[in-house]
């Protein structure tokens, strides 16, 4: 929907739903809803826990606590600076004479605006490509449905959307897997809104989710798109409203904020909730109403995906299509070439090591143009075929030498930039011009381009040499057909292959291809470990170009470099000696399998893309700043103690934690458990014996086990129960060893200061870390001297304890002895600067 005023996005659009919902403590909410169990192999992460858990806060406080007022509600995010951009602009919306329909017009500043407390009963959740945000679309409808049933929330029908078919069909694969996990009654039913109509009258489904495309819903019917008006309520005046808990997966898509689509959504959620999910965000109104935010810069900064560095040379060669620019595009590719050769060798280093998995490392080129004449996607092309025949070593040395000089103090556009990416210089140093062949051509020396198509696919071409009898390439675009006919004139044609896409096996050991090359046709709708390389030719600076950089980029940053294990091997070994000791011998190899280079033809583009995602981190005017390892003590190790979870039954400890309930609850477990028969118990619930006699057992002992509050009522006695079955085991952390705190002392790296108070801080911190101590050898030399006194001599040895500096009530302090330099404290509450010891002095 057009906003008045509509601004890019900057640092005073910030994120405030979030703020809001770590505020909330769930106390009259039901905390024991969410498990972090999806399915039989699936465990979700602590950041997908996280979003829903601030999801659940939200729905209280907007449900339960404010009863609906969307007037209270609304009163929360009167302090953004851009509230006024977040109402609906009437003026020049075509679709405003429908929004008056259904929602209150208002004036202001001489125009008519819908207010954005109209539509304020909204939550976004901001999260990265491949972060894996539909297993928290499902556990989401899971939780929707529980609090349904519970009587925490009202009774309202879910409606899924999302754009486009596979998308759908993805999110009814999840569905399968997550209910081979559940018993019948807790299963999820995805149907069709174009059975809404028979599906609400049989009533048949107990935990339905309607689903459909979210572009082929309108305000008018025909043979697929369907008009949203059919999927109305009627409130006591006869007025038609929306009644919906409606999801929407990345369903703005293709859609400016005008469209009617965006409208439809609000008017569908009215007397719902509307819940937004996507990657890119770049609508103030979303931003604000961001209840957790995890987009690509937070997914990478909390170690789940790799860290991104953008070359420092465009690739603007390719923008000119005439042959004067040849010698720059082809050390644009061989530069790319050699970076790929130095990965694939950390790759096949790590393969010797027992227990790391990783990924074959992967080079994308995406490309603007495909079938014009000098089409983008055909002048990569001559380049590989031109490297593939042959590379002269003059070059080779030349193109090396650039990428030894630039990466030896280069630090990451987005990741950990206190570190550099010099560690890449062994592994880049030892890469030689023979290596090239084997490692991106899969070939013992150069060649001519032989391409091989598929018959029965009109998508994908594979490239090989003829020196070699493995494909080395993919082209992936919409038709092949003209490809073929225009641009592969006098390339010989190999068998062609029969079976499988050659793209939807690129995951597959067996894949030989090291290249993929493309348009925008392919950037969603596939995951993949393997890009270590993106390569952006011609893309566009406008809105849809943005969300396409930082979509793709998405899609290159997954990682596992164990089984199952999706962060990066660094943040893996914290809390495991055996994974530590693979990273210490392994740790340049991991590094560089866990970087996306990027190179672009305008990179200066795609830096402001991804660094704008930053911005979002100054919420409220803050920024984030790192202080200094103390060398000195980290000259020797400091251990903290490793925990390991184990799992024990409730009665097997001393001193339990306690269940809580209301006396109500307990009252009315009494009596079931004195009426019920165990048959019945069991077969309800699909519990077992032992469940049923220890549930029992807790309730005869329940001063030992139950603690019995006013402010946690179970409105269902079933959830009751089965809470209770669930408190039969418990998690317990008990000490397993110890290792070095080099890695998990981190919090100084992190400390967020108001942007005003930046300057001095910094200014002030490295004094104190630049200060020194005066040593008890060189106090006694100006005894000795006669330069001071005893008493002089006895007050410096006092004031060498500690060097300290204040600013605004916030002390920065030298220890010599302390992990890291400035310890920053206050002895009162200050409002500009986050995460430092609180200290209350009596």
């Amino acid at each position: 929907m057009k906003r008045m005023g509509r601004k890019k996005l900057k640092a005073d659009v910030y994120i405030k739903l979030q703020k809001i919902a770590e505020e909330i403590e769930l106390k009259n909410a039901n905390r024991d809803i969410l498990d972090d169990k999806f399915s039989r192999s699936k465990t979700l992460f602590d950041y997908q826990v996280g979003a829903l858990q601030n999801g659940i806060k939200i729905l209280w406080k907007y449900f339960e606590d404010l009863k609906e007022d969307k007037a209270k509600f609304v009163k929360l995010y009167e302090d953004t600076d851009v509230y006024d951009d977040l109402h609906i602009d009437l003026k020049s919306h075509k679709f405003s004479g429908v929004l008056r329909e259904f929602f209150k017009v208002e004036e202001l500043n001489r125009r008519e605006v819908i207010p954005f407390r109209e539509i304020s009963n909204r939550m976004s959740f901001w999260m990265a490509t491949g972060s894996g945000k539909t297993l928290v679309i499902i556990k989401l409808i899971e939780i929707l449905h529980t609090l349904m049933e519970n009587g925490l929330i009202p009774q309202k029908e879910i409606l899924f959307l999302t754009y486009r078919d596979d998308l759908l069909k993805a999110f009814k694969k999840h569905v399968e897997e997550y209910n081979a996990l559940k018993e019948m009654k807790k299963q999820l039913y995805p149907v069709s809104l174009k059975d809404y109509e028979r599906e609400v009258k049989q009533k048949t489904l107990s935990r339905r989710v309607f689903f459909y495309r979210s572009d082929l819903l309108s305000n008018e019917r025909k043979e697929n798109i369907l008009n949203f008006r059919d999927f109305l309520t009627l409130d006591r005046d006869e007025k038609p409203f929306g009644n919906w808990y409606v999801i929407l997966d990345e369903a703005h898509k293709g859609d400016t904020q005008e469209s009617k689509r965006q409208a439809i959504f609000s008017i569908l959620s009215q007397k719902g909730f509307l819940f937004n999910f996507s990657a890119t965000f770049t609508e103030p109104i979303d931003i604000v109403t961001t209840v957790y935010n995890l987009n690509l810069n937070e997914f990478i900064k909390k170690g789940y995906g790799k860290q991104v560095y953008v070359l420092q040379e465009n690739a603007s060669a390719f923008r000119d299509k005439s042959d004067f620019s040849k010698e720059e595009k082809r050390k644009i590719i061989l530069k790319n070439f050699i970076l790929l050769s130095a990965v694939k060798r950390a790759y096949k280093k790590i393969k010797e090591a027992k227990g790391l998995l990783y990924h074959n490392p992967l080079s994308v080129f995406l490309v603007n143009s495909v079938n014009t004449a000098n089409s983008d996607l055909f002048l990569v092309f001559k380049e590989i075929e031109s490297i593939g025949k042959k590379i002269e070593s003059e070059r080779f040395e030349e193109a090396k030498k650039e990428l030894l000089d630039e990466l030896g103090s280069a630090r990451y556009t987005l990741g950990e930039k206190d570190y550099t990416l010099s560690f890449l210089k062994e592994i880049l140093s030892k890469v030689k011009l023979k290596d090239i062949y084997p490692e991106v051509f899969n070939s013992k020396s150069g060649g001519n381009i032989e391409y091989i198509v598929n018959r029965d696919n009109k998508q994908e071409i594979l490239l090989k040499l003829d020196s070699s009898d493995r494909p080395f390439a993919l082209i992936k675009i919409g038709n092949i057909a003209n490809w073929i006919k225009e641009k592969l004139i006098g390339y010989k044609s190999n068998d062609s292959f029969e079976g499988g896409s050659y793209f939807e096996n690129l995951n597959t050991p067996e894949s030989s291809v090291n290249l993929l090359l493309g348009s925008r046709a392919f950037y969603e709708g596939w995951d993949s470990n393997r890009p270590n390389l993106i390569t952006f030719i011609n893309i566009g600076t406008g809105t849809d170009a943005k969300k396409f950089v930082v979509q793709s980029v998405g899609r290159g940053i997954r990682i596992e470099p164990m089984k199952g294990k999706r962060k990066r091997i660094s943040a893996l070994s914290l809390n495991d000696k055996q994974i530590g000791k693979l990273y210490e011998n392994y740790k340049n190899e991991c590094r560089a399998l866990e970087t996306l280079f990027i190179t672009a033809t305008n990179k200066g583009a795609v830096e402001t893309v991804l660094t704008e995602l930053e911005l979002v981190k100054k919420a409220e005017g803050f920024e984030e700043i790192g202080l200094w390892e103390n060398e000195k003590v980290n000259e020797k190790p400091l251990y903290v103690p490793v925990y390991r979870k184990e799992l024990k039954r409730i009665f097997e400890d001393s001193a339990p934690p306690k269940f809580e309930m209301s006396k109500e609850n307990l009252e009315f477990l009494e009596n079931y458990f004195k009426f019920v028969p165990e048959e019945r118990f069991i077969l309800e619930r699909n519990a077992t014996f032992q469940d049923f006699t220890e549930v029992k057992k807790l309730i005869d002992n329940h001063r030992k086990f139950i603690r019995t509050s006013t402010e946690r009522h179970y409105r269902n006695g079933d959830f009751l129960i089965d809470r209770l079955i669930s408190y039969l085991s418990f998690e317990r952390e008990e000490i397993s060893g110890f290792s070095s705190a080099k890695e998990k002392i981190v919090h100084f790296r992190k400390v967020k200061v108001k942007t005003s108070y930046k300057e001095q801080f910094l200014k002030l911190a490295e004094k104190v870390k630049n200060a020194t101590f005066i040593t008890d050898d060189e106090l006694f030399d100006m005894v000795a001297s006669g330069e001071i006194n005893k008493e002089e001599f006895k007050r410096l040895k006092e004031s060498q304890k500690f060097i300290e500096q204040e600013l605004d009530y916030v002390k920065l302090r030298k220890l010599a002895q302390h992990f890291y330099i400035p310890l920053v404290y206050s002895e009162k509450k200050v409002e500009w600067i986050k995460h430092i010891i609180s200290v209350s002095v009596r």
